[in-house]
């Protein structure tokens, strides 16, 4: 009955692991006990170029050099390749090989005996040819070998890993799209702020971090988006609920005015759900976004972007760049060294190749186009 009880533990932290990767040593450790083993490690391996995309271990730690050590070695390695030939069948690896062979290869004298591992148990949880995802335990030379009985044990795991890691690789792959999100979200130089229709403050940006630091215009009352004033959360959390109110509203601009401030320019749109019952996290029309633009804060074009963009010499490209921040045409001159004649001369030749005509064009052109991403 306590067998069947660590087990059944044991497949609670399978499943623990497959929603955080932090969790495999919990269950590493785990399946060590239960296996009378001193260590324990899970992984997958990329065959053709010899390499490991991930490598979780328990009871032992893998230098980076011991890592490169077995990578080399690897072809060597009459283990892997019997797992890997026989999927989702657990075997220890004298079923494999002699202590004499084993004790007289590279592998053995380089790798396994430095890390105390003498025998090992293992098992490939994929059905592939060029690659293998697998589970392995060890023991030291003052162990006794493993036998039928941790195969059958290991065996009554391997559903359970089978399936949690494909739901592992699910949620990477989640969790891949939602970081390159953020990241993508943060290069924007507006505040990104996601609320729900009361104002409640989900996430936001890096500029929306920003601003709700300095706390001088918009800030968390309770956990949801106010600002400075009760008549500007009012704004706000009434232009929350119109663009909510009914489907296919469109966005609603805000001008905040702010004491001797030029105002911030807020646009509050609702974000497309998923039809009901495709998720347990939130209906459609739940959530919204307010961008906000607070032009107070200096915006830099770099230069070197705007030269490749715009197909500028470096002059040029400094130029506007200064132009962009909010000098005039002759101070933007001025602060590189030319005199008013050449900076007019160089915003000639600019316009000329960006295709514009004015100076509040060019601009406005330069204001559209994703040099601002950083």
């Amino acid at each position: 009955m306590q067998e069947f009880q660590n087990i059944e533990s044991l497949v609670d932290a399978i499943y623990d692991a497959a929603g955080d990767a932090e969790r495999w040593p919990h269950f590493l450790s785990g399946a060590a006990r239960l296996l009378d083993s001193e260590s324990a490690q899970i992984g997958h391996i990329d065959l053709q170029d010899r390499s490991f995309s991930f490598l979780i271990t328990y009871g032992t730690t893998f230098t980076e050099e011991r890592i490169r050590q077995y990578q080399a070695l690897m072809p060597e390695d009459p283990r892997l390749a019997y797992m890997t030939e026989r999927p989702f069948l657990p075997a220890h690896c004298r079923m494999v090989l002699t202590d004499e062979e084993l004790h007289s290869s590279r592998l053995y004298r380089e790798v396994l005996a430095p890390d105390g591992i003498e025998y090992t148990l293992g098992v490939n949880l994929v059905e592939e040819t060029k690659s293998t995802t697998f589970f392995t335990a060890h023991r030291g030379l003052h162990q006794p070998v493993f036998g039928t009985e941790e195969c059958q044990l290991l065996g009554e795991l391997v559903p359970h890993l089978r399936r949690a890691l494909r739901l592992y690789h699910v949620f990477a792959a989640m969790d891949l799209q939602h970081t390159a999100a953020r990241d993508a979200l943060d290069q924007i130089p507006l505040g990104v702020f996601i609320v729900r229709p009361d104002g409640e403050f989900v996430f936001g940006n890096r500029m929306a971090g920003e601003l709700l630091a300095a706390g001088a215009d918009l800030r968390l009352l309770d956990g949801k988006l106010g600002a400075a004033t009760p008549e500007t959360t009012r704004v706000i959390r009434a232009a929350l609920m119109n663009v909510m109110s009914e489907p296919e509203t469109e966005p609603q601009a805000l001008v905040l005015e702010r004491p001797a401030q030029l105002p911030l320019r807020v646009l509050v749109s609702p974000i497309g759900g998923v039809p009901l019952g495709q998720t347990l996290v939130r209906q459609k029309g739940d959530l919204a976004a307010i961008y906000v633009n607070d032009p107070t804060r200096a915006r830099e074009a770099p230069w070197e972007r705007l030269q490749h963009m715009f197909g500028l010499f470096p002059s040029e490209a400094k130029l506007v760049a200064e132009m962009v921040s909010g000098a005039s045409v002759v101070d933007a001159g001025a602060k590189l060294g030319l005199t008013a004649g050449s900076s007019r001369q160089y915003l000639k030749n600019v316009l000329s190749k960006t295709g514009t005509h004015s100076q509040s064009e060019l601009l406005l052109l330069v204001m559209k186009s994703p040099v601002w991403m950083s």
